[in-house]
């Protein structure tokens, strides 16, 4: 099965980018800080999944600004698609405590705060950290085992 997935980097006039950390009841990187991510499915376009994202987890609307690439990765139930993108928010402001999708949310300037989260082989992270320079394309985690999923 292949689990298609968009990614955002959203970023500000301060030169930040959020960041949002994983429920522990999550079953996959509990805990854990990340990118906002959100599962989708054919036919919906890519894009509109992203807005979607926005709005269901993050309680804002957002502009996408770039397309900054994607991965295709292997985990031990599924396959995993996803692609990353950049955006700014046009409407509201991000709060994942009123969705409850996240544990919680912070904008910063230091990606080393997706290093960990990269280490057990998020997709999103890892493509993050490559297209900042940060790692190299063969670092990339192509292929996750369960037990880096878990916490």
């Amino acid at each position: 099965m292949i689990k298609y997935v968009v990614a955002v980097v959203i970023t500000n006039d301060h030169g930040e980018f959020l960041v949002v950390k994983r429920r522990s009841d999550e079953n996959e990187h509990p805990n854990m800080w990340g990118l906002p991510a959100l599962s989708f499915k054919p036919p919906e376009l890519p894009e509109n999944a992203l807005l979607r994202l926005a709005k269901e987890k993050l309680c804002c609307e957002i502009i996408p600004t770039a397309f900054l690439g994607s991965i295709f990765q292997k985990r031990s139930d599924y396959n995993i698609f996803l692609i990353l993108y950049e955006a700014k928010v046009s409407k509201g402001e991000p709060n994942v405590k009123i969705s409850g999708k996240y544990a919680d949310q912070v904008w910063t300037k230091d990606p080393s705060i997706l290093i960990p989260i990269a280490n057990k082989g998020s997709a999103c992270a890892q493509l993050f950290l490559l297209n900042r320079g940060l790692i190299k394309e063969e670092e990339l985690i192509l292929e996750v085992k369960k037990e880096m999923l878990e916490n």
